[in-house]
């Protein structure tokens, strides 16, 4: 799986500065904002044709049959651009935007498929740091070999290199059980209906699509403000395409060392507070810098600022955010406020930048477009605030509820707050509520912080609960207790004498081994089976 978003990643950006390069070439920069909002109904109404072609083909084998024609595209490109026609330039503008849709669903889709909820928190920062740096590596062909080999041959290193991705997603589907329950990723999340209705009747909905909207609107002025840059300081459509890979070649490999390095840190050390707010004040300070400066490389490190933040803290903060929603409005709204929402914002700012470019509106230069960035930081850092106090609300809210389903978590990120709100939940005389919060704490891989103090609970539920998981970790404080598992071997309930067993073979006791076969007469059949089972594990 590595491998494969390695490559499929390294495919992509090859021809991802084309894409923009050959059109400004072509068309200009300023015209890319008309091409922006054709984009977003052509890819709606295309994406539509793909989910049917995707239904009607075998379910193990349509991923790698579409993979394998989707490197074909590349080569009827390498074809098109040989006539030399300005329209082949949209065309492939439009087709690079699809591409980068279909093999970020693609991936994960499978990865979800191949991976239970406990295997995903554990490997995909690993199989997701691929993209990262396969991402780096194909801008870097790009900007070293384009000036050389010509930016339509590098079509056809693309197209041979996301060849030997789809010899790896075979093997892949090949293996037992991969494949098996594949489904496509629907990009167009919930219907217009269902969609109003979400915004109008849940306010975190409606806070969470507004960050994505005002991320979105950030992310359109940058790479407007490049676009236009490039075209005004470099030549012709390789410099340009030259300019852009190196751009991205610095934002991959910031990419991968923010989220494999600092995302998870971030989180834990300072909240999520300020991991929303990271990705504004940085827009904020970059246009700043670029209104001061009229330098290239102010706009230049403007966009890699803004992409690194915005795929690796920023999403991961994103996902954070949806936690406190049931698992089914979770799974139904996600796709609307990812997509739907991402796509509206990204039209509303294509109109809001011809007003502002344009020679009949403001006909601002690439530099003066910061002034408009910092109107939208101003208006993002008020919704990201506003997003964690909902999100602190929302969440306090669903523990009550129990509206989280445990086993549904992918992910083990949480703030400082989150699990400080948890934590108190284990101090509640509740059964049910002490359960919940242990099977949270455990879903987001903080079972260091379920306390030993729940070995003497009332509840038999809670006390079984507790040994099972602090058997999964060994804590110096949780082996402290040794002497009273051991007790709790005579518990009078049979699971808790089960789970003790467990817990002193988990910790590998001197006496553990005799202790266990004592128990291996127990009259209780479970409790038999369970210290016979550890015994054979512990090779003694």
């Amino acid at each position: 799986m590595f491998g494969y978003s390695f490559l499929a990643f390294t495919a992509y950006n090859i021809i991802q500065p084309l894409t923009r390069s050959k059109f400004i070439s072509s068309l200009g920069a300023a015209n890319l904002p008309y091409l922006i909002l054709v984009s977003g109904f052509l890819i709606g109404i295309l994406m539509l044709g793909y989910m049917r072609l995707y239904s009607a083909l075998p379910r193990r084998w349509a991923l790698p049959i579409i993979q394998a024609g989707m490197a074909g595209m590349m080569f009827v490109f390498w074809l098109l651009f040989q006539t030399k026609q300005e329209w082949v330039s949209v065309g492939f503008y439009i087709w690079g935007l699809i591409l980068g849709i279909l093999l970020i669903s693609q991936f994960w889709t499978l990865a979800n498929d191949v991976y239970d909820a406990r295997q995903a928190k554990r490997l995909f920062g690993l199989i997701g740091g691929g993209a990262c740096l396969g991402g780096a590596v194909g801008a870097m062909i790009t900007a070293t070999r384009v000036e050389a080999l010509g930016s339509n041959n590098l079509l056809l290193i693309s197209a041979a290199t996301l060849a030997v991705c789809v010899g790896l997603v075979l093997k892949i589907v090949r293996l037992p059980h991969a494949g098996d329950h594949l489904e496509v990723m629907d990009e167009r999340g919930v219907g217009g209906r269902e969609a109003l209705r979400l915004l109008i009747e849940s306010r975190h909905i409606r806070v969470l699509a507004g960050v994505v909207g005002f991320a979105a609107l950030g992310a359109a002025i940058v790479d407007q403000q490049l676009s236009m840059a490039a075209e005004a300081t470099r030549a012709d459509g390789d410099a340009i395409a030259r300019l852009l890979a190196q751009v991205t070649v610095y934002l991959s490999l910031a990419g991968f060392v923010v989220q494999v390095a600092l995302t998870s840190r971030i989180h834990r050390s300072f909240g999520i507070v300020v991991a929303l707010l990271l990705l504004p004040i940085g827009l904020g300070a970059s246009a700043t810098v670029i209104l001061l400066s009229g330098a290239l490389w102010a706009v230049a490190g403007a966009r890699v600022l803004d992409t690194t933040l915005r795929y690796s803290l920023d999403k991961t903060t994103r996902e954070v955010l949806f936690l406190p929603l049931p698992a089914d409005l979770r799974f139904r709204a996600k796709p609307f406020i990812d997509v739907t929402m991402d796509r509206f914002a990204k039209a509303a700012a294509a109109v809001l930048i011809l007003a502002l470019i344009h020679p009949s509106g403001f006909g601002l230069d690439w530099q003066q477009l910061s002034f408009a960035s910092l109107f939208v930081t101003a208006g993002w850092v008020a919704m990201a605030v506003v997003a964690w106090r909902e999100y602190l609300r929302a969440f306090r809210a669903s523990i009550v509820s129990r509206e989280i389903a445990p086993a549904t978590i992918r992910t083990d990120v949480a703030d400082a707050a989150t699990i400080e709100a948890l934590v108190d939940e284990l101090s509640r005389p509740d059964e049910r509520a002490v359960l919940y919060a242990i099977d949270l704490l455990d879903a987001l891989d903080r079972r260091n912080l379920v306390t030993p103090l729940l070995l003497q609970h009332a509840s038999p539920r809670v006390r079984a609960k507790a040994l099972r998981v602090m058997a999964t970790f060994g804590s110096p404080i949780a082996s402290r207790w040794i002497p009273t598992i051991e007790r709790m071997v005579q518990d009078e309930d049979v699971d808790v004498r089960a789970a003790a067993l467990h817990a002193l073979a988990g910790f590998s006791h001197e006496d553990a081994a005799v202790l266990l076969r004592r128990h291996l007469d127990d009259v209780e059949p479970r409790v038999s089976v369970t210290a016979a089972i550890a015994l054979a594990n512990s090779g003694r």
